[in-house]
């Protein structure tokens, strides 16, 4: 797993759906394709840091809210972003 991706709150067979807004939208199955994820927010934004604003939960399904906060690694840039 990638380094800061913390797999214990995930259940194996996990999925993370990023918004169909974003840039790249998509499910991703499973730890190793969370991870991967993780793995390039990590790469643009070395400093990332995500922190869960509000967490809704339905059955075996769970929503979290969060708030995404970072430096370009190439730029340096200032991101916030919800």
């Amino acid at each position: 797993m990638s380094v800061g991706f913390e797999s214990r709150p995930w259940h194996p067979d996990a999925e993370h759906i990023n918004a169909r807004g974003d840039p790249e939208p998509a499910t991703h199955r499973g730890l190793r394709a969370i991870a991967s994820v993780f793995e390039s927010w990590v790469e643009a934004y070395p400093d990332l840091r995500v922190e869960p604003l509000e967490i809704r939960s339905e059955g075996d399904r769970a929503f979290a809210w969060v708030r995404f906060s970072g430096h370009g690694a190439g730029s340096g840039l200032a991101m916030h972003m919800r």
